[in-house]
């Protein structure tokens, strides 16, 4: 479970990152109490907020009274039985009810003065651990701490809120209600893989079009089957790279590769050009994993770019300069969270 849970570690930053996964959200069923709206939570904080450390995720559902004032409820995705090591390392403990029940407990206490034993518990068959608090002034006065575990060291924390002991009630009868789809909430946890085009290109043209009034580089790549573009952002050693690739596109034991990298989510495209004869510098570029997540470059990119089409030339574009090539494109493409 341990490499899962790593996987986690990247859900919890990529939950702040592109807005909270739907994909996670729908493998849980939760009837809130009828006065209260809510639901995915599409702009969640981006902070580390108090703890750069934490391994507690951003809320991704949120319920709050449509009157506002007597009640929320909060989920969030978080390790449990894990601290941060040397070197940064998340390290893993092996999770039992007692130390859910002691975690719970020791957080409450870091945030509210008052509290009552935590109880271990049952919910939508999962095991859970529940911690009831008050604050004694200001408001809200009554919360419910609830670790609902799904998988070893992954919980979902939900946090009931709520003004007065009425409303509390409700809202705390409400999360007997909570049902998740242990499969599916896990699925949703595993990173989608990157769509990766390759084609075999022939031509690249290198102009400017005019963008408010400026006039901005722009690539137009002819491969055998595509056409692709990109502007804005494009540094001028950028063309040197490309006259190294013509160069070299008549050497048999040469790597030629041009890689346009997209994250729609950032929004970010990397444009990365090599063109190499040296074995050693050769054998240090990996391209047989780009559809991973996880891939690592270990070369910088020549230019972070601004847009990227595909099968049209920029509006307006003039060409300056063009360059026969015989190289491997690759266009690699990471998921969206709309994908």
């Amino acid at each position: 479970m341990k490499s899962l849970s790593c996987v986690v570690v990247s859900s919890l930053i990529a939950i702040s990152a592109i807005g909270g996964p739907s994909d996670l959200a729908k493998s849980i069923h939760y009837t809130p109490p009828t006065n209260f709206y809510g639901g995915v939570v599409t702009h969640p904080r981006t902070d580390p907020g108090d703890n750069p450390f934490s391994l507690t995720s951003p809320e991704f559902l949120h319920y709050a009274d449509i009157k506002g004032g007597s009640g929320e409820v909060i989920f969030q995705l978080a390790l449990i039985g894990a601290y941060v090591g040397n070197g940064k390392v998340v390290n893993f403990l092996q999770v039992t009810p007692s130390l859910m029940k002691e975690e719970i407990e020791n957080e409450s206490k870091q945030q509210l003065p008052i509290t009552t034993p935590a109880t271990i518990d049952k919910i939508g068959g999962l095991t859970a651990v529940n911690l009831t608090t008050t604050r004694p002034t200001g408001r809200p006065n009554f919360f419910r701490f609830c670790w609902i575990q799904v998988e070893t060291n992954i919980v979902v924390k939900v946090t009931a809120i709520a003004s007065d002991i009425n409303s509390f009630q409700i809202v705390t009868n409400s999360l007997r209600t909570i049902t998740i789809d242990k499969g599916s909430f896990l699925n949703a946890l595993k990173p989608k893989n990157a769509d990766v085009v390759t084609n075999s290109l022939e031509r690249v043209e290198f102009g400017n079009i005019e963008q408010n009034g400026q006039g901005i580089g722009a690539y137009v790549f002819y491969a055998k089957d595509k056409i692709y573009s990109i502007s804005g952002g494009i540094p001028p050693d950028a063309t040197a790279a490309f006259e190294r690739l013509r160069e070299f596109s008549n050497i048999t034991n040469a790597l030629r590769v041009v890689l346009i990298d997209i994250a729609p989510d950032v929004p970010q495209t990397d444009l990365t050009i090599v063109a190499e004869t040296n074995a050693t510098a050769m054998a240090r570029h990996e391209f047989d994993d780009l559809q991973s997540p996880n891939h690592y470059f270990n070369i910088p990119p020549n230019a972070i770019i601004w847009h990227f089409e595909e099968n049209q030339i920029p509006k307006g574009f003039k060409k300056l300069a063009e360059y026969k090539v015989n190289a491997i494109l690759y266009v690699r493409k990471e998921p969206s969270e709309a994908d």
